[in-house]
């Protein structure tokens, strides 16, 4: 109940309070440093990482709150300066005195949001056949994306995480650090991308094989469905 609650908490500020506006984001990193402050109390190898980190924390989020009171071109430059300066700075420190006391739970947290990536795959099947008479056709598509879903959840739990998770138990100290940035903070993130543009072509996908008034069911796919699928333009298909 206590965690619920916690979450609702959460929940119920979220909705009512923007993180990409205004002067949020920087309050978000403040507290989010605080936080780590408080937790390496007495660890001055902690403390003196956390001193290097604050530098481009502070600066990214001063550039994602500049960006919020500016729009167009000068806001996607903002952004993506932001983005740099995180990720190289997380590069550079990263695998120093990070402490990561719980390498299963670390590996949980990750292993949770590829669920929701695919979850999410599979619900765009759904969405992309909304309002649609049913067809073998359609079911046939909806068959062939819930294989891929799956496929993908085999080969990440049953492959891949369970082999990720036992080396980082192994691991120890500044190894073990080094190994979650670069295998769940850096590599999980294209992974998800991946899954997230899966999704997005097996709507389109879907919305395609159902719209058999402007074009037959037997032309091939193309433009922006087979590019999130195959990342091609254009089948080779006739």
């Amino acid at each position: 109940m206590v965690l619920w609650w916690c979450w609702c908490c959460y929940a119920w500020l979220a909705t009512t309070v923007r993180v990409d506006a205004g002067r949020n984001p920087l309050a978000v990193r403040l507290l989010h440093v605080g936080a780590y402050a408080l937790a390496g109390r007495g660890d001055s190898d902690l403390q003196a990482l956390l001193r290097r980190m604050a530098v481009p924390m502070f600066v990214g989020a001063a550039l994602l709150a500049t960006a919020a009171f500016t729009d167009g071109a000068r806001q996607l430059e903002l952004w993506v300066a932001a983005l740099l300066i995180d990720y190289v700075g997380v590069f550079v420190n990263g695998g120093g005195n990070w402490r990561l006391e719980s390498p299963a739970h670390f590996a949980e947290r990750h292993g949770l949001i590829v669920i929701v990536a695919l979850g999410e795959s599979i619900v765009a099947i759904g969405i992309g056949i909304a309002g649609q008479p049913v067809s073998w056709l359609i079911v046939g598509t909806a068959l062939g994306g819930l294989l891929i879903a799956c496929c993908l959840w085999w080969m990440y739990f049953t492959v891949v995480a369970e082999r990720v998770e036992a080396a980082l138990a192994r691991a120890q100290g500044r190894e073990r650090a080094a190994l979650a940035r670069d295998s769940y903070t850096f590599l999980h993130l294209p992974m998800v991308a991946g899954i997230v543009l899966l999704a997005l072509g097996l709507k389109k996908a879907m919305t395609y094989v159902s719209d058999v008034q402007t074009h037959a069911a037997s032309k091939a796919l193309h433009g922006l469905p087979l590019w999130t699928l195959t990342g091609q333009g254009r089948s080779k298909i006739t």
